[in-house]
C-alpha cells in the first residue's frame, strides 16, 4: 500500500493492534476507545487527546482504527507523536492517516503540529496548535518551594536539562546543597538566582559534579563544595 502504511507497519513501538480486543479493524464508534494492556496510561491518554483534536480540526465524525497505530515517546516529557488511520463519511474518505504531537501540560493537553492524508497521499490538512506557546508558558511558570529552612521560587524550568531558582538573597552553603538536593534527580542543572526574571543571569549553577560560582569567577568540585 501507500508507503506511509509501510512505515506504519514496520513500526516496533506500542502497536494498538496488540493492546486492543480482536475485531477492532471493524467500523465502530466504540474503536475510539482503548483497551490497554501494554500500553501505558499516559499513552492512552495521548491516543485519546490526539483523536478528539483530530475531530476538532478535520473530521467531527472520525472513525479510528487501532491496527496500525503507533505512540512513540519523545524526548520531551509527556510529549507523544502519534500516528492512525481513520474513516470519515463527512469527508468522503477512507483510510485517511493523521501524524499529530501531542503533549500533557499541567492544564491539559495541546498538540503542536497536525497533518492529514487521504490513502492516495494526498494532503488535506496541515495545522499547528498551542503545544509549543504552552511549552514556553510552562518554562517560565513560577513555583514556590523550600528545603531545608531556605523558600524559594522555581522561575525556569526545561526537564530533565536545567531548572532556575530564585531567592532575594544569595545562598550559603548549606542552603545552596539543601535545595540542590532536593532537585537533583529531576533536573541535571540547578541554577540560582536572585533575579525574578527568568531570563537574568544565574549567580551560581551546580551541575555535573563542579559547583559553578559565576558572580565569584570560582569553579569547585562539588565533592570540595
Amino acid at each position: 500500500m501507500h508507503k506511509l502504511f509501510i512505515l506504519l507497519s514496520m513500526a516496533t513501538l506500542c502497536l494498538l493492534a496488540a493492546c486492543s480486543p480482536a475485531g477492532s479493524s471493524e467500523r465502530a464508534s466504540e474503536s475510539s476507545s482503548v483497551e490497554s494492556t501494554e500500553c501505558s496510561a499516559i499513552e492512552e491518554q495521548a491516543l485519546a487527546a490526539a483523536q478528539q483534536f483530530v475531530r476538532s480540526q478535520y473530521a467531527s465524525d472520525a472513525i479510528f482504527q487501532q491496527s496500525g497505530t503507533i505512540i512513540e515517546e519523545t524526548d520531551v516529557p509527556n510529549r507523544y507523536k502519534v500516528l492512525q488511520r481513520f474513516d470519515s463519511d463527512s469527508r468522503n474518505g477512507y483510510n485517511f492517516v493523521y501524524r499529530i504531537w501531542v503533549q500533557k501540560f499541567p492544564s491539559g493537553w495541546e498538540f503542536g503540529n497536525l497533518s492529514i492524508e487521504r490513502a492516495g497521499g494526498e494532503k488535506v490538512l496541515t495545522t499547528n496548535g498551542r503545544m509549543k506557546e504552552m511549552e514556553r508558558q510552562n518554562m517560565t511558570r513560577q513555583e514556590d518551594a523550600s528545603a531545608g529552612s531556605v523558600d524559594y521560587t522555581i522561575i525556569k524550568r526545561n526537564a530533565p536539562n536545567y531548572v532556575r531558582v530564585y531567592t532575594a538573597k544569595r545562598l550559603d552553603r548549606d542552603d545552596v546543597l539543601a535545595v540542590y538536593n532536593q532537585l537533583k534527580n529531576d533536573y541535571e542543572i540547578v541554577q540560582f538566582s536572585t533575579s525574578r526574571n527568568p531570563d537574568d543571569d544565574d549567580y551560581m549553577a551546580i551541575q555535573y559534579g563542579s559547583v559553578y560560582e559565576h558572580d565569584k569567577d570560582k569553579i569547585t568540585k562539588l565533592a570540595d563544595y
